[in-house]
């Protein structure tokens, strides 16, 4: 689905996410009904309890319930639930097939095509999201990443071939320009060497140091890009990290004139869409996922979710634990 997306016509896309958000749901609900394990069903819980935050926010408001949403946020959390369970069933081979490819179809598209301006940067050409999708196609690079690194941890590819790949991704990364990912896999790398590794006090110190240091430099790097769009002398607080910053203190001030039910079940899946002059008249959310939570299902609904996480994790193992935290 994210390889052709750009090559799909419009109007089968829809269908196509709306077939596969079928089946992961099914599946979902089907695997718990085959192995209700009590684990399992509290996180089917903690899910549904959400989903009643959103509903109990939307009467509070007097909006309707966005089903669009409410799928788009449910579907990776009932995904977890499924692979998680299965996880032995899905062959790395497969895997590898799977990253691979998309890999070699982003070099193509890269290097077959001119770098294009996207959001006023000059970033090597989009293979999935739509025509100005670098940040959906450095999202899926990431992944890619991921992946290969996971079933290399699992012993089904050679060091040699699992680093190249990185390697390919890792410069796909950079010429997308797009520093999330980037941090991303920084955090990831970070925790798994420290969860697997047995270091001296000496060794984990000179270790967060370092990761640190890079974490730090990919944020002056995604600020000194922002500064290309924005012109010199247009820093401010509020500008920082492309305007979260700004957006997160509107959304601060949101939630304290708020009534207690409101903030107890929000207002609803998609309330924290909003208008604003920092993202230039857009309508976007919070980019703040905890923010997110609290506006649209409050503090129980982010309660649930906080659980459901925790619960999640305990079931990952060491490997797992960086995998579920990026």
């Amino acid at each position: 689905y994210e390889v052709l997306f750009n090559l799909l016509p419009a109007n089968i896309r829809i269908p196509l996410a709306g077939g596969l958000a079928l089946t992961i749901t099914l599946l979902s609900v089907a695997s718990i009904m085959v192995s209700p394990k009590i684990w399992r069903v509290i996180l089917f819980a903690l899910l549904l309890l959400v989903a009643a935050c959103w509903i109990i926010g939307e009467a509070n408001g007097g909006g309707r319930l966005d089903f669009s949403e409410s799928i788009r946020f449910l579907l990776p959390l009932f995904f977890a639930l499924w692979i998680i369970h299965l996880r032995h069933a899905i062959h790395p081979r497969l895997i590898l097939f799977l990253t691979t490819s998309t890999l070699i179809i982003a070099t193509l598209s890269s290097g077959l095509r001119p770098q294009e301006i996207i959001g006023n940067l000059l970033r090597l050409p989009a293979f999935t999201g739509g025509e100005d999708g670098s940040h959906a196609s450095a999202y899926v690079v990431a992944l890619c990443g991921l992946l290969i690194h996971q079933i290399w941890l699992n012993g089904a590819i050679s060091k040699r071939l699992a680093w190249s790949l990185l390697a390919l991704a890792g410069v796909l990364l950079i010429g997308m320009r797009v520093a999330t990912p980037i941090f991303m896999l920084l955090n990831y790398g970070l925790l798994h060497i420290l969860l697997t590794k047995r270091l001296r006090t000496g060794s984990k110190i000179l270790l967060w140091s370092t990761i640190f240091a890079s974490i730090v430099a990919v944020l002056f790097w995604h600020e000194a890009l922002q500064e290309e769009v924005r012109g010199a002398g247009a820093a401010s607080v509020e500008n920082l990290g492309s305007g979260r910053v700004g957006t997160w203190l509107g959304r601060i001030d949101l939630l304290s004139r708020r009534s207690v039910p409101e903030l107890l079940f929000g207002s609803g899946i998609g309330s924290d869409l909003f208008y604003s002059e920092i993202w230039w008249w857009e309508k976007k959310d919070s980019h703040h996922d905890f923010l997110t939570i609290i506006i649209e299902s409050g503090f129980i609904g982010l309660s649930a979710i906080l659980l459901f996480l925790f619960l999640l994790f305990r079931r990952l193992g060491t490997d797992g634990v960086p995998l579920a935290w990026f």
